[in-house]
């Protein structure tokens, strides 16, 4: 005896759902998936590339798996640069926040970090004394231009 089965496959379409951004500040520049939008509609389940960007704030980079419709609002936090020049040619130069060091090139070490960050710098060469300066709640962008006194003699 043979028997014949019929499969019977239901396609539904998944729902759409609505991912806006509504950043602050509000003329931050917001990409959805790559393109210049504040809001996007999606199948519920898609993920979606978030980008919010604004000249002299950090910018924020996120994926977002969206279910529902959903607003995100951001905060975007200011960034401050911090620059360290050493009057002592071929000084090491270390700058850094708990997060991230700071770019020596030269006699020059940039670092770029939130605002309200701590910084730490220390500069060194042999035959110099080593100095380091903590500088709490940066909220400006800051150069420094430092140098080193000869060690003394043993």
């Amino acid at each position: 005896m043979t028997y014949k089965y019929q499969y019977y496959l239901l396609l539904r379409k998944a729902p759409q759902v609505t991912l806006t951004v509504s950043p602050t500040p509000s003329d931050a520049v917001v990409k959805l998936n790559g393109s210049t939008q504040n809001s996007i509609t999606v199948c519920a389940g898609d993920s979606v590339k978030i980008e919010v960007s604004k000249s002299g704030y950090k910018t924020i980079v996120a994926n977002a798996i969206v279910q529902e419709d959903y607003t995100y609002q951001p905060t975007l936090t200011t960034s401050c640069k911090v620059t360290v020049t050493s009057l002592i040619s071929g000084a090491t130069i270390s700058i850094s926040d708990t997060v991230n060091n700071g770019v020596q090139t030269d006699d020059t070490a940039i670092l770029t970090t939130d605002a309200g960050s701590t910084v730490t710098i220390t500069m060194s060469k042999t035959g110099y004394t080593t100095k380091t300066e903590t500088i709490s709640n940066i909220s400006k962008d800051r150069t420094y231009i430092w140098e080193l006194h000869k060690a003394a003699s043993s």
